[in-house]
């Protein structure tokens, strides 16, 4: 049975007989029926087997006439409903809860289409799994933690959810107007995510005058660290970045972000003086930059 009809489409509890029984009118959806249609109307026990996951034993019934009507109780649900305890889902080989004591989180997260990726926190076959799936949950506490400027917040959120507009994504949904994938900045390589933010030759003048202003240039001396920063919050050697650090690549990101788009919707040209210009003037991106103390 597919994960998408909820077992309440085909059956329903007669709390007076005690049992799961077939609703008597037919579902309106052609799936269910064609569900419904492959299951024998028995009372023998059927092996219900849900993408693989999960595998119980149930008695299905059909009403009969002879069958008693049902008759109002007063019992309290939790005495008249099934309990599902012998419902299990495995999260992995060793580690397994039954159903009842799963919360609504952790169900929807088992019914995601990347459940496996999530699962053993590995990335995906392609890039169209985004890897933020894979990501324990340290991972996003640290980032809400971060206290980044709040225009960096959206679109380094939107990068790890791989969840912008990049010439590369609308071309692949074929949009009018977009006659291939590559950037309209520097017009020779395909635009891409990680071509966006770092490797496009246009923006890399940029990036090298942020790093040098932020003082960051040390621990990123090429695009790849910066890179690997922005999606894993690791420097090189896979060592933790600080707090710090993050939030001055953060007010860089914003600023990127900020003139991208100026040369997308209002057919700008990417000014390298120009952008630097915005991070360098704006005091509040400036009270991140560390101060050198003055020996004397």
């Amino acid at each position: 049975m597919s994960l998408q009809y909820l077992l309440s489409d085909l059956v329903h509890w007669n709390m007076q007989q005690q049992q799961l029984v077939f609703s008597p009118t037919p579902p309106s959806r052609k799936a269910v029926r064609q569900i419904r249609s492959h299951l024998v109307p028995t009372s023998s026990p059927y092996t219900i087997s849900v993408d693989g996951h999960v595998t119980t034993q149930l008695t299905l019934h059909f009403p009969t006439h002879a069958s008693p009507p049902d008759m109002i109780t007063y019992q309290p649900i939790f005495y008249t409903l099934p309990t599902l305890t012998h419902w299990e889902f495995h999260f992995s080989s060793t580690k397994r809860r039954n159903v009842p004591y799963l919360s609504l989180s952790q169900l929807r997260l088992f019914w995601h289409h990347y459940w496996q990726y999530i699962n053993l926190h590995t990335p995906g076959p392609t890039d169209s799994v985004p890897r933020s799936l894979t990501y324990p949950q340290s991972f996003w506490q640290h980032f809400w933690r971060l206290s980044l400027p709040h225009k960096a917040l959206t679109p380094w959120w939107r990068l790890l959810q791989h969840c912008i507009a990049t010439q590369q994504k609308r071309h692949r949904f074929q949009l009018q107007n977009v006659d291939d994938s590559i950037c309209s900045l520097c017009k020779i390589e395909e635009e891409d995510l990680k071509h966006m933010f770092v490797s496009c030759s246009t923006k890399r003048p940029f990036w090298r005058a942020a790093l040098q202003y932020m003082q960051l240039d040390h621990i990123f001396p090429t695009q790849d660290l910066v890179w690997q920063a922005l999606t894993t919050f690791m420097s090189r050697h896979n060592r933790p970045l600080s707090d710090n650090d993050l939030r001055r690549l953060g007010c860089i990101v914003a600023v990127l972000w900020q003139h991208h788009w100026r040369c997308k919707f209002d057919d700008q040209a990417w000014i390298t003086a120009t952008v630097f210009h915005t991070l360098q003037s704006d005091l509040f991106y400036a009270s991140f930059v560390p101060h050198i103390p003055i020996s004397g």
